[in-house]
Order: structure tokens, then sequence, then C-alpha cells
């Protein structure tokens, strides 16, 4: 991350979710996990999901990069995800 100091964490969703007991929007059922104060926000797409999170503080502004995936990503498909959100350079 450019050498800044970054906060690492994930949020991982309970692999026996069951999203038919959460809030619906147009007919699919979703769970918010990371809400916006104007619209959307970031939510599960499925039981199992984990977000690795980098927070970085930049002067005051704050950048999120996030690698998403689930229980059946493979194990490629995980260290080119960690590969890309590693290699963001802030400049």
């Amino acid at each position: 991350m450019n050498g800044n100091t970054a906060i690492e964490m994930d949020l991982t969703v309970p692999a026996d979710l069951d999203l038919g007991t959460c809030a619906r929007n147009q007919g699919e059922h979703y769970f918010l996990y990371w809400p916006q104060r104007v619209g959307g926000g970031r939510y599960t797409q499925g039981p199992g999901q984990r977000e690795h999170l980098w927070i970085l503080d930049l002067d005051g502004a704050r950048l999120v990069v996030d690698a998403s995936s689930f229980p059946k990503t493979s194990p490629e498909a995980r260290t080119e995800l960690w590969h890309i959100a590693t290699s963001v350079r802030v400049t």
C-alpha cells in the first residue's frame, strides 16, 4: 500500500446464514453490513463471504481497499485477488 500505514481487518458472513431471514429489496434478500450515509452500502452476496479490508488514513481522507471472496473461491483466484489489492499505490 505504498508505505502507508493501514489497519487490516476481516469481515466474515456466517456460513450458515439464511438470507431468507434478512431484509428484502426488490424481491432479493440481503444482509447490509456496511451502510453508507447516502444510499447503498456493502451487503452480503452469500453465506461464508469474506471481506479482507485495508483501511488507510491519507492525511484525513479515508481509503478502503476491499478484497472479497467466498468459500468456493479457488486458492489461485484468492492469490490473484490478494496481489491486485496489495498492488494499490497512493501517490
